[in-house]
């Protein structure tokens, strides 16, 4: 891992220079040596509906280890254009294509094993329904140019962990659909329904989305590492709090045959 003794050198970097693989985020100051960390999460989200929209969204880290002795708040940036890249360049370091803040977490609260950091209006506005959902995560301290003391950072497990351990996007969503009568009082003579009823929104259960791609960058040292998704995800049984969820993203509203009102 490479460090330099300049720190505004590697503020302003506008690449890194090497590859690894877990999620860092923060600033180190060792013997007149500095190094940042700056990290990209990238999940496909273009399975969700066209229509849906995101009620809510909780990213999940599970923690690996705790370097920090100042506290500061991991925040979500977006990144302008194609930035960061997919895959990653080392090109995608420079800090100047990252902005906003689309939810924090401070070190304050950090625990042993996951740590959620809960998206604001502007994170969730970030979710992209046809493509791929991509974050930033840099430490406010870096973000506000203020050069470290001491050890200020935080390492999360990455793609490659277990099952138990890997980064996970929580989404609630709802959306709207339609269903068409049946039988030949509503059927106009090429068989087309004549009218469309309208459902009331459903809201869909959290469940998570393993990484698709994780990316993470240092200051002169760059991380990254795949984990390619092939099908759909699977649903979780239980939420980023441990609560149980039931399964009900495919069960429709039945249509009550006395009342004509659906339940």
């Amino acid at each position: 891992m490479g460090l330099n003794s300049n720190w505004t050198v590697i503020y302003n970097n506008d690449s890194a220079t090497f590859l690894l693989s877990l999620v860092w985020c923060g600033q180190l100051s060792a013997l007149g040596m500095y190094e940042i960390h700056r990290s990209f999460l990238i999940f496909d989200t273009s399975f969700l509906p066209d229509d849906a929209n995101i009620t809510g969204a909780i990213l999940s880290l599970y923690l690996h280890q705790n370097s920090t002795t100042q506290d500061f708040n991991i925040t979500l940036q977006k990144g302008s254009g194609d930035y960061p890249h997919f895959p990653t360049e080392l090109g995608d370091y420079n800090r100047l294509y990252y902005s906003g803040d689309g939810g924090t977490f401070n070190t304050t609260n950090i625990q042993t094993e996951r740590n959620n950091i809960t998206l604001n209006n502007d994170g969730i506005s970030w979710i992209n329904l046809v493509g791929l959902t991509k974050f930033c995560l840099r430490s406010d301290r870096e973000i506000n140019g203020i050069t470290p003391t001491d050890s200020e950072y935080i390492g999360f497990k990455g793609p490659e962990s277990s099952e138990a351990t890997k980064p996970i996007l929580y989404l609630n969503y709802s959306y709207v659909y339609t269903e068409q009568p049946s039988g030949s009082s509503g059927d106009t003579e090429n068989g087309e329904p004549t009218t469309i009823i309208d459902i009331p929104e459903i809201t869909v259960p959290q469940f998570h989305i393993p990484i698709w791609g994780y990316y993470v960058i240092l200051g002169s040292v760059a991380i990254v590492a795949f984990a390619s998704i092939l099908s759909k995800p699977p649903r979780s049984k239980h939420g980023p709090n441990g609560t149980k969820i039931k399964r009900t993203q495919k069960r429709l509203p039945k249509r009550n045959k006395r009342t004509g009102r659906f339940q």
